[in-house]
C-alpha cells in the first residue's frame, strides 16, 4: 500500500531537520522509493519542504522511472551550484 500525499508530507519537514544537522562534508542522499509519486507531489506544490531540500542533496536514488524520473527531479533540483547525481535503479 502505497502512503497517501498526506503521510508523505508529514515525513518531509523531517527533511530539514536532517540536513541542518548533517556535518558539512558529509554526502547528502536521498532515497525516493515511489519516485512518480514524490514528482506529482512536487509539479502539484504539495510537498515544498522537498523542493526547498532538493538543491542540498549530493545524490538522489529512486527505484525505477528511467530517464524521464532523472530529468524530472534535475529540473526540481535546477538551484544547485554543483551537479548533483540521480541514479534510477530498474528491475532486470
Amino acid at each position: 500500500m502505497r502512503p497517501d500525499p498526506i503521510q508523505r508530507k508529514q515525513r518531509m519537514p523531517q527533511i530539514e531537520g536532517v540536513l541542518a544537522s548533517a556535518a558539512r562534508d558529509a554526502l547528502k542522499i536521498y532515497w525516493d522509493v515511489d519516485a512518480p509519486a514524490t514528482l506529482a507531489d512536487l509539479a502539484a506544490g504539495t510537498c515544498e519542504t522537498l523542493r526547498r531540500a532538493l538543491p542540498a542533496f549530493d545524490l538522489v536514488l529512486t527505484y525505477g522511472g528511467g530517464p524521464q524520473v532523472v530529468r524530472e527531479f534535475l529540473a526540481f533540483a535546477i538551484n544547485r551550484k554543483a551537479p548533483i547525481a540521480i541514479c534510477a535503479f530498474t528491475s532486470m
